[in-house]
């Protein structure tokens, strides 16, 4: 299994959110799920269940930047339980 400390993955994250490569797979991504949006809908309810899931999964790829600064933040903000004071 790939290991690695919890500073790295963070890190390399956000060296790949800063890329222009990254920022054009979320543009092209948007502009996925506009279209998907716009037309998806008018079918029967199996295509409807299709069209959903592919929302879903276009949404989950647009917003994973941002879920992933919003997890390495929280993570920020918790205080260590090595830290604490015992008495």
């Amino acid at each position: 299994m790939y290991e690695i400390d919890e500073d790295k993955y963070y890190e390399n994250y956000f060296d790949v959110f800063h890329r222009e490569g990254w920022k054009q797979f979320v543009e092209e991504q948007r502009q996925a799920l506009e279209e998907i949006k716009s037309g998806a809908f008018n079918g029967n309810e199996e295509s409807f269940y299709f069209y959903k899931g592919q929302v879903d999964i276009l949404s989950k790829t647009i917003n994973f930047a941002d879920m992933i600064e919003a997890v390495y933040e929280q993570d920020q903000t918790r205080i260590p339980e090595h830290d604490s004071l015992s008495i």
